[in-house]
């Protein structure tokens, strides 16, 4: 029923609905409601006819509506909040909103019949608190102290934040500095607190918070911590690069990394063994996801953090650094009717957000799209694309599974790492039905990518005169714009690039520290690097390519004409990057060689 998923800005409108559709018909049809049932008279008549306080005939009794619209003001209000808060609690949401919404309507439709005003108000008023009342007791039994509602502690909250410091009110550890909450991941609320609560009162709670917290001050991607009873060591991932840090106390290591441990369900006792977990945390209100990983090594115990924002920044083509040109090439793969688009890039570069965002440009409306995916690595869901999940036991009758799928009669496939050259061959056919198929593989260019495709087993017959277009990306740190600095390239190096002399007359690179800098840049501290930009290499396949590549040519072949077919290089994209401005030449030559 759609009322059990409606959320709560829905909900108001609805309810403000039902009142307005009250208020016509009880203002138009008051005469013809009172001569069917004149018992309804104490909710609508104000008097005799010529009595009313807006004309003539019978109207709503001014006060005794406004009683009654204070009831449903309370009633929308409780019902939002209740509404937000089982969400956010994970309390049964959806019986909630049934319980709120159709007690109230009941008890209001069944006060309609009572002749008594007073006795019909009751009633309103009690379906109102009633429901909500029994909520807020139960969701105080399932939460901590500090976060339960009408009580001693929270009303002195209330009165401390508007009396400023008037009232000192016992924080919880989350509401103290820095800005970091954490959120265990468990089916129920009670699983939670049961992690939750013990963190808390670990001694080392609070250094795990300034833990985390400093890390993401200094952008950090990852940490990798080794922890040993006298010393430890500590590097950050930044901008997709390892970077050295100062090392932190082992007994502020020790706490902080068991704290972890107790919020991922983790034995905090256990330094020998390999454990993994996951957390849920807030940053200044932001929502990330932490992956933690711990391994007992020789003199102590190693551990891994990755984080990773849960609402992605990128949502278009555009927002990737993308120039034009190659963003209509993209779209003009998307709007054909038939055919296969492989995106490509190495691990850890992006890949998976560049396909999430051609997948937000194209056409998710007049076409009918959906996406297989396995079971153990599901993707961000997005409108208008619906998965299917590969489960274990469909593996085994794969072939059976993509036939159910396929009988759907989707317009565009999206299949990503395609486990084996039968797949990809049967992919490869269902063009033959006006499909479009989308899929990835883990490549260091355009060419590399097709050659892999071409390497499952067994190899497809079909798919070298399918491809249409192929897609390659690699991310390189972007130059901190606010303390780079420009140099007159030296001819060799444009020489060696392929850039006639004079075609640029500056290139930029992280600035130099001197003994006279007092202060390291406050935006990149010193890194000389702010952030990542990515370089794409877009290849539109001919019927030339497709020749050759049936033939299954080496490398070197295939490479000479995908640039005879307009093909730019990566390296190519990168030098536009560099005269840009936006990364240096080391780090280009960094990514492209790595």
């Amino acid at each position: 029923m759609d009322i059990l998923m409606i959320n709560s800005k829905s909900l108001v409108l609805r309810r403000l609905a039902w009142v307005i559709v009250l208020v016509v018909i009880a203002s138009g049809w008051a005469d013809t409601v009172l001569l069917a049932a004149p018992w309804f008279s104490p909710w609508l008549t104000v008097g005799q006819a010529g009595s009313g306080w807006s004309g003539p005939g019978h109207y709503i009794n001014f006060w005794k509506f406004l009683a009654f619209f204070l009831v449903f003001l309370f009633w929308v209000k409780a019902g939002d909040w209740v509404s937000q808060d089982s969400q956010r609690l994970d309390l049964r949401p959806n019986t909630w909103n049934t319980v709120i919404f159709f007690v109230f309507v009941a008890a209001f439709v069944l006060g309609l019949l009572i002749p008594v005003f007073p006795v019909s108000l009751l009633l309103v008023l009690l379906a109102a608190i009633v429901p909500f009342a029994i909520y807020v007791v139960q969701r105080n039994g399932k939460v901590g102290a500090e976060e339960r509602v009408f009580t001693v502690l929270h009303f002195k909250q209330i009165i401390g934040r508007l009396s400023g410091k008037k009232v000192v009110v016992p924080l919880s550890p989350d509401d103290l500095p820095p800005p970091i909450r954490f959120e265990p991941i468990a089916k129920t609320q009670q699983e939670k607190n049961l992690r939750l609560i013990p963190a808390r009162q670990h001694p080392g709670y609070q250094a795990a918070r300034e833990f985390i917290a400093q890390t993401l001050d200094r952008r950090g991607e990852a940490v990798d911590l080794m922890v040993a009873p006298t010393a430890t060591t500590m590097r950050y991932m930044i901008d997709g690069t390892w970077v050295n840090m100062p090392p932190i106390p082992p007994e502020t290591a020790m706490g902080a990394v068991e704290v972890l441990k107790i919020l991922c369900g983790l034995n905090p006792q256990d330094r020998a063994n390999r454990q993994q977990g996951k957390l849920d945390l807030k940053y200044h209100d932001v929502p990330l996801s932490l992956t933690f990983a711990s391994q007992g090594v020789t003199g102590g115990e190693r551990v891994v953090i990755q984080f990773v924002e849960k609402k992605p920044r990128f949502r278009k083509l555009e927002d990737l650094g993308m120039r034009p040109k190659l963003q209509e090439m993209i779209k003009s793969f998307l709007e054909t009717p038939q055919g296969i688009i492989v995106f490509s890039a190495p691990p850890g570069h992006g890949l998976t957000t560049t396909v999430t965002c051609a997948l937000l440009t194209g056409d998710r409306y007049s076409r009918e799209w959906i996406s297989i995916e396995d079971e153990q690595k599901t993707y961000e869901v997005i409108e208008n694309v619906q998965p299917h999940i590969i489960k274990a036991e469909d593996r085994q009758n794969l072939e059976q599974v993509l036939d159910k799928i396929f009988h759907l009669e989707p317009n565009v496939v999206v299949y990503r790492d395609v486990p084996d050259g039968k797949v990809l061959e049967r992919l490869a056919q269902e063009t033959e039905n006006n499909r479009l198929i989308i899929t990835t593989v883990r490549a260091k260019d355009c060419c590399d990518a097709l050659q892999k495709l071409m390497a499952l087993p067994p190899p497809s017959k079909t798919f070298p005169e399918k491809v249409i277009g192929v897609v390659n990306q690699r991310v390189m740190r972007r130059l901190c714009d606010k303390c780079r600095q420009p140099y007159a390239p030296p001819a060799e190096l444009l020489q060696r690039l392929g850039i006639p002399p004079g075609r640029i007359q500056a290139f930029f690179r992280p600035r130099v520290p001197t003994p006279e800098d007092k202060e390291v840049c406050p935006q990149c501290q010193g890194l000389g690097y702010f952030g990542r930009a990515a370089v794409f290499e877009v290849l539109a396949v001919n019927d030339n390519l497709r020749k050759l590549l049936a033939r299954r040519p080496d490398y070197a072949t295939m490479r000479k004409a995908a640039r005879a077919a307009g093909m730019a290089t990566l390296q190519e994209e990168g030098v536009l990057l560099m005269a840009q401005g936006i990364t240096s030449y080391e780090e280009l030559m960094r990514v492209l060689q790595g």
